[in-house]
């Protein structure tokens, strides 16, 4: 009888099924019908993926200078007095060895031609061996132990100063290196000492807004969730020694933050499957030594990760945002790309998602420097690698590997270079910012002839220079990229060149340039690229120059320290017309002139912009001719 009873109910739902589905055909066909359900199971399958709206901005470059207040950098907060740095890292630690000094003493580091600083370093070594013992000292202590040295060699009183400043960068890093030691914390000493960060306590509220702005972009890829943030320390010589500080530094500012354990060590050692030589390869490729020993926590971690790539995979593809710092774009661009100059599968993954919109990447110093690459108006836009003003003038461009480290104390600087020659490669770097050269640290360093040599050189039509604690903003459409939009944000400004009417002569063996368009825009100010033409907006809050003064402006040290923005953003105040600046070496130097046109504007204004007041000069279509001094 219950049998019976199912069977009717079964009969009854399939008739009403059946009756209610004839209804439906009678208002539509079949087909349409099997498209209309097709199409609510497409909706329901998208509202269960994440939902990822396009932001504005998809690249934030930083022109270097960003300061936070951290556990080894104290001077940088406003205070220290509670237990933000309880258990925290605030000083390198070392401490001598015979062992150790045998090992700095190794004769395959050390060049035939230092053979006399060699001997130098080691037998000042062992004096302060005897003197000292194994005694744990700061940096501070240990290098002031050194210097106060007097100890004889063969009959010769030498003088631990000299000796000490005898040293190139690079052996100087090899020795301490050597020497450094972990630093543990807790009662018993056993806990891993980590660079604490708060931003909170920070003194320079510009760094500390910059790092929350970029935390807010990638908030926005999170669908207004906690970000996750990686970081990547490829451009540091010693990758470890920045990673608690840059993880810190993000978390402090409101990000889920992890340690990206990628750089040239890494990639030689994943393709090769040698993840157990992976302490040679820092040292032969990064100049970092020992690194194992001093940070074993991110040894291990990046062993892990070697041994298991898919892992760094994972980590990308659930990150909101890529923060990319370090001093050597060199380095970045080896973290990045394997031995034959293609994108490694990490740097595929990291454009197509930031293509797709779904993430945000930042960077910094070098960082911002490799980001450049790619091709624009038919050509590939070049990495600027090192050089100075001046020796880019004198001594032109070279599409050649910067100089080592060092290398002029060394004199093992190769092609007759100099240390501070321009330098840059013209393969590109990265390839996530295809519209110019980028540089930083740009007005501080007076690096701007260097970018606009090395655009006319290389032609390259734009070139961005960006100041430190200030950021470019980048977004552009996804579709052809023909519309590019920038906006800046920060303290100082990003000034650009446009190469469009350059004339780049030549006299005897120095170049001539003339007609370099040039600006400089602050805050506030946007630039949009469509069709050819890249058009300056300025804010609205700014407004026209209404000083009447027409000061001689003169500099004879144009490109040392900001003197160019200096006479730039007097220029720029005032009606001047014009302004003129030199800078030589012995016999030889240039002269730079500066003038305005009839297509010149100029507003400026002062805003409260993150917590600091700031009287701000932009400018658009300065033209700059550069000639020798006769």
């Amino acid at each position: 009888m219950i049998s019976m009873s199912k069977n009717l109910i079964k009969i009854t739902l399939a008739s009403v099924f059946l009756s209610l589905f004839s209804a439906q055909l009678s208002a539509m066909s079949v087909g349409d019908y099997f498209k209309e359900q097709q199409k609510k199971k497409k909706s329901a399958k998208a509202k269960k993926e994440k939902v990822v709206e396009i932001p504005q901005y998809s690249l934030m470059m930083i022109g270097g200078g960003l300061k936070a207040c951290s556990s080894m950098s104290p001077r940088n907060c406003t205070r220290t007095d509670d237990d933000i740095f309880d258990k925290a890292k605030t000083t390198q630690l070392f401490a001598m060895s015979e062992s150790k000094v045998k090992r700095i003493n190794d004769t395959e580091f050390w060049s035939p031609s230092r053979s006399d600083i060699q001997q130098q370093t080691h037998r000042v070594l062992d004096y302060l061996l005897a003197r000292l013992g194994t005694e744990t000292l700061t940096r501070k202590e240990f290098e002031k132990s050194w210097k106060e040295s007097e100890l004889e060699i063969d009959g010769v009183w030498v003088s631990g100063k000299d000796a000490f400043y005898a040293l190139s960068k690079r052996e100087l890093a090899y020795v301490l290196d050597n020497l450094e030691v972990e630093v543990k914390v807790g009662d018993k000493k056993k806990e891993r000492a980590q660079e604490r960060v708060s931003i909170e306590h920070s003194k320079d509220s510009i760094s500390t807004a910059i790092y929350r702005e970029f935390v807010d972009l990638a908030s926005k890829v999170a669908g207004g969730k906690k970000p996750k943030v990686l970081v990547v320390t490829a451009g540091e010589r010693d990758s470890f020694a920045a990673a608690d500080l840059y993880v810190n530094t993000f978390a402090s500012a409101g990000a889920e933050t992890l340690w990206l354990p990628i750089d040239p060590a890494y990639q030689v050692a994943k393709n090769s499957e040698t993840c157990e030589k992976l302490a040679t390869y820092r040292a032969n490729i990064q100049g970092a030594w020992n690194r194992d020993a001093v940070y074993p926590y991110w040894s291990e971690k990046q062993t892990q990760f070697c041994k298991k790539p898919r892992l760094t995979i994972a980590e990308i593809k659930s990150a909101d945002a890529i923060f990319i710092g370090g001093d050597d774009q060199t380095l970045i661009f080896k973290a990045f790309k394997s031995s034959q100059g293609y994108d490694t599968e990490e740097l595929k993954l990291i454009k197509e998602l930031v293509e797709k919109g779904s993430l945000i990447v930042g960077a910094s110093n070098a960082g911002t420097a490799a980001l450049s690459g790619g091709q624009f108006m038919a050509s590939t836009t070049p990495m600027i690698t090192s050089g100075r003003s001046l020796n880019a003038l004198l001594n032109g461009s070279h599409n050649t590997t910067a100089p080592k480290l060092g290398c002029a104390k060394e004199g093992s600087c190769q092609s007759g270079l100099d240390e501070n020659d321009l330098t840059y490669q013209s393969k590109g770097g990265l390839g996530l910012f295809r519209w110019g050269i980028l540089d930083t640290h740009f007005s501080e360093k007076g690096r701007q002839a260097r970018l606009i040599k090395l655009s006319a050189d290389t032609d390259t039509r734009f070139g961005f220079g960006i100041d430190e604690k200030t950021a470019l903003l980048v977004g552009w459409e996804r579709k052809d990229k023909k519309q590019v939009n920038f906006s800046v944000v920060g303290q100082g400004g990003v000034y650009v060149i446009d190469n469009e009417t350059t004339e780049n002569k030549f006299k005897g063996d120095v170049s001539k340039l003339n007609n370099v368009s040039t600006h400089y825009i602050t805050t506030g100010d946007t630039m949009l690229y469509r069709q050819g033409e890249l058009k300056v907006t300025f804010a609205p809050w700014k407004y026209s120059v209404n000083n009447h003064q027409t000061p001689l402006l003169v500099s004879g040290t144009i490109f040392s320290g900001q003197n160019y923005k200096k006479i730039s953003q007097l220029m720029c105040m005032t009606q001047a017309k014009s302004a003129q600046g030199r800078q030589q070496r012995n016999e030889r130097g240039f002269q730079l002139d500066i003038k305005k046109s009839r297509s010149t504007l100029t507003r400026m204004g002062v805003t409260t912009h993150m917590g600091v007041e700031m009287k701000l000069c932009s400018y658009r279509n300065f033209q700059v001719d550069i000639s020798p001094l006769l």
